[in-house]
């Protein structure tokens, strides 16, 4: 079983965005150019996409790095990405990032 646990993001400032995912199908929804398909990019992204999103006008210098929590056949697993590609992680939750990606 596959499953995201919840997604976190990090700004300069200290402050931590969080978002929880519940069991089953979790779905965005908002009107017309409110953010949709770049938070689903921004999650595609997390789970290796090679699309720097970090570089899009919109995130550029906004976020210090993202945590993506995802639990996969009983083990939950963190998934570190940061704009710096010497600084990206995977690593069992509950422990603290030793190795990149």
């Amino acid at each position: 079983m596959f499953k995201i646990n919840n997604l976190i993001l990090y700004d300069f400032n200290d402050n931590k965005y969080t978002y929880d995912f519940s069991c089953g199908v979790n779905y965005i929804r908002g009107s017309n150019s409110t953010g949709k398909t770049e938070f689903y990019k921004f999650m595609d992204y997390m789970l290796g996409s090679s699309d720097d999103v970090f570089q899009k006008p919109w995130f550029k210098g906004t976020l210090q790095y993202a945590t993506m929590e995802i639990y996969i056949d009983g083990i939950s697993y963190v998934l570190h990405r940061t704009e710096d590609i010497n600084k990206n992680y995977i690593y069992y939750y509950g422990e603290k990032p030793k190795e990149v990606l």
